[in-house]
């Protein structure tokens, strides 16, 4: 996932893909080793399951034209 909202968030300038490219990674470490304890672990998953939302919510109303790019690879 966080290889696909960076792509994302470089093509379309989405700013909450980088945040979620930043954090997953983060979370996943924090969560292996276990250094904080499981409640706040949930908010933190909390706020990247809001942040992946509000992404998808941005994501679902762009043009299709957007996702296409070079039109003329897809022309027979």
């Amino acid at each position: 996932i966080s290889f696909i909202t960076m792509k994302e968030a470089f093509c379309f300038r989405l700013i909450e893909g980088y945040i979620i490219t930043l954090i997953l990674p983060i979370f996943i470490i924090v969560f292996a080793t276990r250094i904080l304890p499981p409640y706040t672990t949930a908010s933190f998953l909390m706020v990247i399951g809001l942040l992946i939302a509000f992404f998808t919510v941005r994501k679902i109303f762009m043009p299709i034209a957007y996702d296409i790019g070079d039109k003329t690879a897809y022309e027979t």
